[in-house]
């Protein structure tokens, strides 16, 4: 009796788990990732770390569009970090 009732509980849980599993969807790994924060000093503080040999264009633009700052970061640098002066922007 034990034994069967261990039987069904285990073809329950893996009948669970494949129903709500999804073959179909893919999961695919972000290219980079990327942090930025405001210190008290007005400067914003960027870091990217890329997961992919791939171009990253890093703009910062004021809220009429225009860029303040532009870089490109090349293929070959996996990770990069920045400290941009802000204190000079006037914030509406």
């Amino acid at each position: 009796m034990k034994t069967t009732i261990k039987t069904l509980a285990c073809a329950l849980a893996l009948t669970t788990s494949f129903a709500f599993a999804s073959p179909t969807e893919e999961k695919t790994a972000a290219k980079f990732e990327a942090s930025a924060f405001m210190t008290k000093d007005a400067s914003i503080r960027v870091a990217i770390k890329k997961n992919v040999h791939e171009r990253v264009y890093l703009t910062l633009r004021n809220a009429q569009g225009e860029v303040l700052f532009a870089e490109t970061i090349s293929k070959n640098d996996m990770s990069y970090a920045a400290k941009l002066n802000v204190s000079n922007c006037a914030v509406n």
